[in-house]
């Protein structure tokens, strides 16, 4: 990417400012930018990935849902069957 370098700068937590003076001479500047586009590309993502669920358009969360709902349908005739058993029984007595 050829772009008129600017500088920036900013006050670095100790743990960062330690970091960055255990670089080799010339190396902390390419690697903050190369760090840089990686954290903005993930959030990126993430805010495609918000937005798709917010907007209800996400694939893995429609099939997470109807798996839930499917795991309820099973746990509430499992607790019907359950139910109706307990009162055979107590009738039984």
């Amino acid at each position: 990417m050829s772009t008129k370098k600017r500088q920036i700068a900013f006050y670095a937590d100790d743990d960062i400012s330690q970091w960055y003076e255990s670089l080799p001479v010339g190396s902390g500047g390419k690697l903050i930018n190369e760090y840089l586009r990686g954290a903005i590309a993930k959030q990126k993502e993430r805010d495609a990935q918000l937005a798709k669920i917010e907007s209800g358009q996400s694939p893995d969360m429609v099939t997470r849902v109807e798996s839930l709902e499917q795991k309820f349908e099973h746990l509430l005739k499992v607790m019907e069957n359950r139910g109706t058993e307990y009162s055979a029984k107590k009738r039984k007595r």
